[in-house]
């Protein structure tokens, strides 16, 4: 290897190129990172084959050039505050990052570590260069920092990416001209449980491109949670343009999806909202899944435009019935009433079904369609079950005639639970109610979601005794075989 210099006339100071003759020398000559000795007036004096081959050149053709003429377009060192605060001494070293420009086409992100060199009576007589290749650590934090934004399935942007543009947006243009979708896509665990999680995946990505094909360029489009996504459409003139533009999509969305063997049709529910001056993003983002929530309690498959008297009142009415919910658990609030089963041919009650009211002392008596989300959003699904299950039972022992079976339906995430076998083998003995007079109800979505642990505790229901029935068969799109491959006796 051989290192080019040039002669001590070329700006340093003979003591210093003597000094390069040392050890130092060879240490200069061999180092893993590009190296060079600068004169004060910028011109390259010395420097190793590294830094030669860093920027795409001959050790003969980087002797004697400006140190900037290596650096891209717009990018100096010489002509900046710190070059200058060195050559007198006010600043010992200093970093900075460049771009090298190779003559090859190859440019280098490197990092330039620059320090004075003094002599005896402290005057700088040139500047010492490492430039060390930053271009794979560089790339290597682009490619993290995009995977922790951007999701991996769809490439699209994750949930705190989404946020980060609905902040810009909100920032950018009048608030009342950015709109936000938050589509969820319906029954996807049913994709994931019959035709596998691949299935789902492409179920998933195929969503995403649908998206990205049928809105404009300048709209964003995010992943921000398995199943849901988020638009951020700007420049909508209000929430009814906002609207059309969510039904068109909801069309698109629509025509069936090419899952390999099958062709899935998808629906959706979506919240729509527009946006208010001076709010957060986070206050936005959450008025948006206000309206969502509001489209899945209207039955799913429709979009829902944000309306503070509906959703937000609806919100703090929720937050009021929740608390009052948890309480009547053990105040006596609750009702259970009984509907009879009657056999067709005979006539002859044969079994009632159990269903719980809620007496509340000012609304009056609720049905479970008003109260039973809450309970599940707020987990006290499980202790209105257990209730629900012991007073059933109870009641069949001492209110219903001996062979009639009673009909409890059981919550998805009650069989979820551990230890519910084990609450209903309990529930029996306490009321002394003979097991095959319990029937649990089970509904065909709960069942299509079902881990194998559940489905274990559904067969070890069975051997108790106790009879299970299939609840809204058909609703959930399963086929006859499921039926084959379940402790099931009753449909439903």
């Amino acid at each position: 290897m051989s290192v080019v210099s040039a002669s001590p006339q070329a700006g340093l100071g003979g003591g210093v190129l003597r000094a390069a003759g040392l050890g130092w020398r060879r240490a200069f000559d061999h180092s893993p990172i590009g190296a060079a000795l600068v004169g004060n007036d910028g011109t390259i004096v010395l420097a190793n084959d590294r830094l030669a081959g860093l920027a795409g050149r001959s050790g003969d053709a980087i002797v004697g050039m400006p140190l900037d003429a290596l650096c891209a377009a717009g990018q100096t060192v010489t002509e900046m505050p710190h070059w200058q605060e060195l050559l007198i001494g006010r600043r010992g070293a200093y970093d900075c990052e460049r771009t090298l420009s190779g003559t090859n086409g190859a440019d280098a992100l490197v990092r330039m570590s620059l320090a004075g060199l003094p002599d005896e009576d402290g005057a700088v007589h040139g500047v010492m260069v490492q430039v060390e290749d930053i271009t794979s650590a560089r790339d290597a934090e682009l490619a993290l920092a995009a995977k922790a934004m951007n999701d991996d399935l769809t490439g699209l942007p994750n949930r705190w990416l989404t946020r980060e543009w609905v902040d810009r947006a909100l920032a950018e243009q009048p608030a009342a001209h950015v709109g936000l979708l938050l589509i969820d896509l319906d029954r996807t665990k049913h994709v994931n449980e019959s035709l596998g999680h691949t299935a789902g995946d492409r179920l998933i990505a195929s969503v995403a491109d649908r998206l990205r094909r049928n809105l404009r360029d300048d709209d964003l489009i995010g992943r921000t949670g398995g199943d849901e996504f988020l638009v951020v459409i700007e420049g909508v003139r209000d929430g009814e343009r906002l609207v059309d533009i969510a039904e068109k999509l909801v069309r698109v969305l629509q025509e069936p999806i090419d899952l390999g063997a099958h062709r899935h049709t998808v629906t959706v529910s979506v919240g729509a909202a527009t946006g208010l001056s001076g709010e957060s993003p986070d206050d936005f983002m959450m008025r948006a899944d206000m309206a969502l929530a509001r489209s899945k309690r209207s039955g799913r498959a429709c979009v829902t435009l944000y309306d503070p008297a509906s959703d937000h009142a609806a919100s703090v009415e929720d937050l009021a019935l929740e608390r009052e919910l948890r309480a009547s658990v053990g105040s006596g609030e609750l009702r259970a009433y009984y509907q009879p089963i009657v056999s067709l041919p005979s006539g002859e009650t044969t079994g009632y079904e159990a269903l719980v009211r809620w007496a509340h002392a000012e609304r009056g008596l609720m049905v479970p369609e008003m109260f039973l989300h809450i309970a599940e959003a707020s987990g006290l699904i499980g202790s209105l079950g257990t209730w629900m299950l012991d007073r059933s039972c109870r009641d069949a022992v001492a209110l219903m005639a001996p062979g009639t079976t009673v009909a409890v339906n059981t919550s998805p995430l009650q069989l979820q639970r551990p230890g519910f076998v084990d609450l209903v083998a309990r529930t029996l003995a306490g009321s002394g109610l003979d097991p095959a007079r319990l029937h649990l109800e089970i509904t065909e979505t709960a069942v299509l979601q079902a881990s194998s642990s559940v489905l274990e505790d559904m067969a070890a229901l069975r051997d108790l005794g106790v009879t299970l029935a299939l609840d809204d068969f058909g609703t959930g799109y399963s086929s006859l075989t499921l039926l084959q491959n379940l402790p099931v006796r009753v449909v439903k």
